[in-house]
């Protein structure tokens, strides 16, 4: 594989207490982007930590050219309960098994 090529992106989202989720989509294409993982709490090989309550969910987008902002995507999702008003973070990581960045 090139040099140029990250050979796996993975991302890995944990969507906030309240929030599931629904489709996944790239925002150039429209093409649908299935998840390999949709669980409460994240997996013990996950490099992102999701609270029990919080939706984890992981994508592998497979080789991406390096240094590029080709993959911008869109991920709705909505309400499972009724939920107070408030600010909810949702926290994503995009790796590579060979990328060496923390």
């Amino acid at each position: 594989m090139s040099a140029a090529i990250s050979p796996a992106v993975i991302v890995e989202d944990c969507l906030p207490r309240y929030q599931q989720f629904v489709s996944s989509k790239r925002e150039t294409s429209g093409e649908a982007i299935t998840p390999v993982l949709v669980q409460a709490g994240s997996p013990v090989d996950s490099q992102l930590t999701c609270a029990a309550d919080q939706t984890y969910v992981r994508w592998d987008l497979g080789p991406i050219a390096v240094n590029t902002a080709s993959i911008r995507s869109s991920t709705p999702s909505r309400s499972s309960a009724p939920s107070a008003t408030g600010l909810y973070t949702n926290t994503t990581v995009v790796s590579s098994p060979v990328d060496p960045s923390p």
